[in-house]
């Protein structure tokens, strides 16, 4: 496998709408079903990618591009964000990981310390990390009533999604 950090914008915005075909073909809430969601980060790729900010990444078997994945990069850290990878019928074929592997050490070489997988659970995030942080979502309101009506039927259907103490 080789792996190649897309440079131009052009190169970047092209792999990042094939990791969109791709992740579409296999996540059916895919964010990039969403206009804005796309065209918000094509304009952080294209503000990003020259300062190294945006770092976007291909993966591929010889000749044939298998996999596409996106960062948020700072002095210290790779955030993974999202990857898009060619679907494959032989089901052991683990492109996703061996990229995550790949890259995992590429970031390593270049002195940065931390590899995050950021947000949600994934079976290869649970292989592949060695730590492992919840995520919190914080709202914040002005206390007006229909917002204090949405925290009360959230609190409702929480509780009763978990059922009541007995």
């Amino acid at each position: 496998p080789t792996l190649k950090r897309l440079m131009t914008v052009a190169d970047a915005i092209a792999g990042w709408r094939q990791a969109g075909e791709w992740h579409t073909q296999r996540w059916s809430d895919s964010g990039f079903k969403n206009q804005a969601f796309t065209d918000f980060h094509e304009k952080l790729i294209k503000r990003g990618l020259d300062h190294g900010h945006i770092q976007l990444y291909q993966l591929c078997f010889g000749k044939v591009s298998v996999g596409f994945f996106y960062y948020l990069c700072d002095g210290a850290a790779a955030r993974f964000y999202l990857q898009g990878v060619r679907p494959e019928a032989d089901g052991k074929l683990k492109p996703g990981l061996t990229a995550h592997c790949l890259l995992m050490q590429h970031f390593l070489e270049q002195g940065l310390d931390y590899y995050d997988f950021m947000g949600g659970d994934s079976q290869y995030k649970r292989q592949l990390a060695d730590q492992r942080t919840e995520f919190v979502t914080v709202r914040v309101h002005n206390g007006a009533l229909r917002h204090r009506i949405t925290d009360a039927l959230r609190y409702v259907r929480g509780r009763l999604s978990r059922g009541s103490p007995q």
